[in-house]
């Protein structure tokens, strides 16, 4: 200090020159001590890193600690709580627009920091309407302004089944906001909605109509679709226990959407047998139809649309509450229809499966050839395009006190009009009891056939199956599967060798490498014990197959 005296530590004049020399000092001695610290952090390792890298760093942040609803103050501000390692890093943070376009609507200082930061960039909202409605007292007041901004919009609201309660309210308050917008929403592509109970009025046709002709992609879950409305460039619709209580009219809004690839309808209520007299909905586009709900509800909706002939559909209807022989036949009618459409291409794949942990089985029939001798589930992604592979799947429930004896049975009935002579590959995966008649009438006419998994499928029917396979008609021809030439057993209890009759597989053209049976099953001394794995190697040896 050079104005001040040592002396003055020991004893400071009453006179007031003095004292403001003495605050000038103590500000000048400050500010050097700020420039020194501030000289030392920048020499610091963390001051090192470049702007470009510091915001890469951040991104990856953000996808892998994003801002989540909590009590913990660090788990709710996720990757936020690095910005504030120090003033470099969050001016870096501050200066990357992108950083902070997704936004997660947890308090107001939140949402104005993000919707500030991100300057006029298009946003990413996503919010739990409900979960914290004390930090946001006016949720139409503060998402409305931002709406013209907002390409995505998330919400999902939380006891809305509550009259008065906060998810409700805010959940009203953003349907009247949508609906009312301030200007267009131009920007808005993506729309999920989401009611846990209440099932609102929704949105209005002049919504999708007027303010929001951008759509691309909408889910709604329990929230009404609006009969009427026009999305010209909608291409994905996702509905979810909605209730439609006009056939004709939703139906003739789906005619609404020329450009739609992606139709999801589960457990949409309403549309009953009535709508079998409808014209069929031609949607050249469609690729991707997935129907979940009671088979006479799904029979219906699936025979009123007309879908591209490479589409992927799946008919789920294992929600239903009975499952008649009238049922089966109205679908079987309307698997035939599908099947036989001009254009369909060729299913020469079919999986036929059983599930263990409930009353279900199911049915896959796919442009795509398994390799039945790998361990791969199917799939029915291409891996060209980004529409799904042509695949049919059909989902049904069984009641019946002993479901796995009456599978077979429901098999026979949906296949009983369709043209089994394209398939050349066959896969039966579960808990099911077939029996070597059984086998035989629902295969008779796939003589094509060179390919047949068993996987997880009981010892008798390993059994039914080879005596099947066995049996000639005139001329010695096998009548099950003549051309087989591909066996493989995954998982299967096949018991001791005396039980197997091997040779009935002798007498079939199955060549050495086409033989498989699963290693790991077989080594298992919980089932197969290892006095008998040696003998079936001896087996298989001599009849050129291999383990």
């Amino acid at each position: 200090m050079s104005q001040i005296q040592q002396g003055s530590y020991n004893c400071i004049s009453n006179s007031s020159q003095n004292v403001v020399a003495w605050e000038r000092e103590l500000r000048a001695l400050s500010s050097l001590l700020v420039a020194a610290r501030g000289q030392r952090n920048s020499c610091s390792m963390t001051c090192i890193l470049p702007a470009e890298i510091l915001s890469r760093v951040f991104a990856c942040l953000k996808a892998e600690a994003p801002l989540l609803h909590s009590e913990d103050l660090g788990t709710r501000i996720g990757w936020l709580s690095v910005t504030q390692v120090c003033r470099h890093w969050r001016a870096v943070a501050k200066a990357n627009a992108s950083l902070w376009t997704d936004i997660n609507v947890l308090s107001i200082p939140l949402w104005d920091l993000f919707t500030e930061s991100s300057s006029n960039l298009p946003l990413s909202v996503f919010s739990c309407i409900g979960e914290k409605a004390d930090r946001i007292p006016n949720y139409r007041k503060l998402i409305r302004g931002a709406l013209p901004r907002v390409k995505e919009l998330n919400a999902h609201a939380h006891r809305t089944g509550v009259p008065g309660s906060p998810g409700r309210r805010h959940l009203k308050s953003l349907l009247q906001a949508l609906n009312s917008p301030s200007e267009p929403l131009r920007l808005l592509q993506k729309l999920e909605l989401e009611s846990d109970t209440y099932k609102t009025a929704g949105l209005t046709a002049d919504f999708f109509n007027t303010h929001a002709i951008e759509l691309r992609h909408v889910v709604l879950r329990q929230i009404a679709y609006p009969l009427g409305g026009i999305s010209p460039r909608l291409q994905s619709l996702t509905l979810v226990k909605t209730n439609c209580s006009n056939a004709f009219l939703f139906f003739d809004t789906l005619r609404q959407l020329p450009c739609l690839e992606k139709l999801f309808l589960i457990q949409t209520l309403g549309i009953r047998s009535s709508a079998q007299s409808l014209s069929a909905v031609e949607m050249p586009h469609l690729r991707d139809l997935r129907i979940e709900n009671e088979i006479s509800q799904s029979v219906s909706i699936w025979r009123s649309l007309r879908v591209h002939p490479q589409a992927y559909v799946m008919v789920d209807a294992s929600v239903a509450t009975s499952c008649t022989d009238s049922h089966l036949h109205a679908l079987a009618e309307a698997t035939a229809a599908h099947l036989e459409d001009p254009g369909r291409p060729t299913f020469v794949y079919l999986d036929l499966s059983a599930y263990d942990y409930q009353p279900l089985c199911d049915f896959v029939m796919s442009t795509h050839i398994e390799d039945v001798s790998s361990n791969e589930e199917f799939t029915a992604q291409s891996s060209i395009h980004t529409y799904p592979c042509p695949c049919l799947k059909v989902v049904l429930p069984i009641f019946c006190d002993v479901p796995c004896h009456h599978i077979p049975n429901i098999y026979r009935k949906l296949f009983s009009n369709l043209l089994r002579k394209d398939w050349t590959a066959v896969q039966l995966s579960g808990h099911m009891h077939w029996q070597d008649e059984l086998l035989i009438s629902v295969f008779a006419d796939a003589r094509l056939v060179t390919d047949l998994s068993l996987r997880e499928v009981p010892q008798d029917t390993v059994l039914e199956l080879c005596y099947a396979l066995g049996q000639n008609a005139r001329g010695d021809k096998p009548v099950l599967f003549p051309a087989l030439s591909a066996l493989r057993f995954e998982a299967v209890n096949l018991g001791y060798v005396s039980q197997f009759p091997m040779a009935v597989l002798r007498r079939r053209p199955i060549s050495r490498s086409r033989l498989r049976f699963a290693q790991a099953f077989l080594t298992n001394p919980s089932v197969v014990y290892k006095s008998s794995v040696a003998l079936w190697t001896t087996k298989i040896s001599q009849l050129g197959g291999s383990m």
